[in-house]
């Protein structure tokens, strides 16, 4: 059945010590939070929520070798759609779904979005009602892409930042640096368009202090960019990765 939720007295809700949260952590989730306890919500919820899809334009990755955590699922060379055939396929699921609502949002998990900009020739425009999140490398976060990905009716990217430390970075094969991650983050906002960020813990040769660097670098990011979502997970070998032979 469905859990209705009752508002609560305010001075029935526990104190809570937040003793140690950054500033603007702190007041979102109190926001939140707060109007959860009040309607039953978390945070906001738009009137009309869009019709969800996962789509995917391409698959593989520009980088080779790939990164020592990643295990290839379909290749490693990179392939993509074409334009016409990527606008194509928009334009089927709209039709498809614009009865039920006008508004759509497409999360393209093609391993990185921005490695295939080039299909586009610099012609890029978008649908009226149809959002898209989408994968980014941060190396491929640049002035010109972001405005491109704003012409699509990109909204939210999911970006691969994984450590806060250039040391760790290095020894995962990134081939990016902190430097690049707060770049990518403020060029975003700048844009218009909030990041998830991935984060990893538990890798070959990590310190505490390289840990340490991780957490202060998220915060750094926050600082910098509209950070919508943060994972964090414990670095894993799967087969076919670097790390795991």
């Amino acid at each position: 059945g469905i859990l209705r939720m009752h508002p609560l007295p305010m001075a029935d809700i526990p104190a809570l010590d937040f003793s140690g949260w950054a500033k603007s952590d702190l007041e979102t989730y109190q926001k939140n939070y707060v109007a959860m306890l009040q309607s039953g919500r978390y945070g906001l919820v738009p009137d009309k929520i869009p019709n969800f899809v996962f789509y995917q334009s391409s698959r593989g990755c520009v980088q080779q070798p790939r990164c020592k955590f990643c295990g290839s699922r379909l290749g490693n060379q990179l392939v993509m759609k074409t334009a016409s055939q990527f606008y194509e396929d928009v334009d089927k699921i709209i039709s498809q779904l614009a009865w039920l609502n006008p508004n759509i949002h497409i999360f393209d998990c093609s391993d990185s979005f921005t490695s295939s900009l080039s299909r586009f020739k610099g012609e890029f425009h978008s649908f009226p009602g149809v959002t898209f999140t989408v994968y980014a490398r941060v190396d491929e976060i640049t002035s010109e892409n972001v405005e491109a990905l704003q012409r699509l009716g990109v909204v939210k990217v999911s970006l691969g930042i994984e450590s806060g430390s250039n040391a760790s970075l290095t020894a995962m094969g990134k081939r990016t640096t902190t430097e690049q991650n707060l770049f990518a983050l403020k060029t975003l906002k700048d844009a218009g368009i909030s990041a998830y960020v991935n984060l990893m813990y538990g890798l070959p040769g990590e310190t505490p202090q390289d840990l340490e660097r991780t957490v202060d670098h998220f915060i750094e990011l926050g600082e910098v960019g509209e950070i919508y979502r943060v994972a964090g997970r414990v670095m894993t070998p799967l087969p076919n990765a670097r790390w795991f032979f």
